[in-house]
């Protein structure tokens, strides 16, 4: 298993590709999203293809218990 990949319903693996331009794979634990200040942001490392988008959402209802 991949560093940067991990298995759990709440958990979105992100692999490294040109067009994201992440240097490895990485993974969004859906289950720590909490409230963030722009400030502690220390930058960007990459572009989350489209495709991933209805697994964070999936993740999301999963995690907060709603669903539209």
């Amino acid at each position: 298993m991949p560093k940067g990949n991990k298995q759990a319903p709440y958990v979105v693996n992100i692999y490294a590709s040109k067009r994201n331009g992440l240097d490895q794979d990485r993974f969004l634990d859906v289950g720590q999203i909490r409230a963030v200040d722009g400030q502690r942001v220390l930058g960007k490392i990459g572009i989350l293809e489209e495709f991933y988008w209805p697994q964070i959402r999936t993740a999301l209802e999963i995690v907060t218990g709603f669903s539209p």
